[in-house]
């Protein structure tokens, strides 16, 4: 194990002014992340593609950990690459089932490191009507409202699109920076989690999906924002 990370080092290209503690431990993948997640400002892990049956022998990491973890999860899709990004929004989904602060603290501060716009996206029912999609805008323009006062120079789109949430945000992964998507808040986290938008995504975004934990404090962050943010 000591050697595989040190191999995996090996191969990354890291700034001089990025630090790297790296650990082994024997115990179950799941339960690490999650004890790391407790001091961790972010989690990255991989898109999981394993079969059904391989997640019921070994288990899955992602759709749990991206269930309970303390701070936000990046899944990172395997086919995804640096090359593709550049010009690319940072797309935030609003669904009106969990705490929208978080979510828009983390999706604009990602767009001030990107130097990209953001595009809140909303999916409304195909058959709703036109006066519904014009409420339900101006309802998303009341949410960013503050946004917009504390990042002035971040470019804002609201997009109302009709049709399913999940088929919607997965079309938007495909010319999208990153997702970021906010954890359903309910008493019971992982039977719901299971069914809900969030983890539906997880396994067809063509793009890194961030689940940002109901409550979590931007001001983790520091006055530096993303510049110091740690990953495990």
């Amino acid at each position: 194990a000591d050697r595989l990370v040190q191999e995996t080092l090996a191969g990354l290209v890291v700034q001089p002014s990025v630090s790297i503690d790296t650990r082994v431990a024997l115990m179950a993948p799941l339960e690490l992340l999650q004890q790391i997640s407790g001091n961790a400002i972010l989690l990255v892990i991989g898109q999981e593609h394993s079969s059904l049956m391989d997640q019921l022998l070994t288990g899955s990491v992602a759709f749990p950990l991206a269930a309970r973890s303390a701070c936000p999860v990046v899944v990172v899709p395997r086919r995804w690459s640096r090359s593709r990004t550049g010009n690319r929004p940072v797309v935030v989904a609003l669904d009106g089932s969990s705490l929208a602060d978080a979510v828009l603290d983390y999706a604009f501060d990602e767009a001030d490191l990107h130097q990209s716009e953001v595009v809140a996206l909303h999916a409304a029912p195909a058959h709703g009507l036109e006066s519904s999609h014009s409420s339900e805008k101006a309802a998303i323009g009341k949410i960013l409202a503050g946004q917009k006062h504390d990042h002035p120079d971040v470019p804002i789109t609201t997009s109302i699109v009709s049709g399913h949430a999940i088929d919607r945000l997965v079309e938007a992964s495909r010319v999208a920076e990153v997702l970021v998507i906010g954890r359903p808040h309910h008493r019971r986290p992982f039977s719901l989690w299971t069914r809900s938008v969030a983890h539906a995504v997880l396994s067809r975004s063509e793009c890194p999906v961030v689940i940002v934990p109901p409550g979590w404090a931007a001001q983790l962050l520091g006055p530096c924002g993303h510049e110091h943010r740690s990953t495990a």
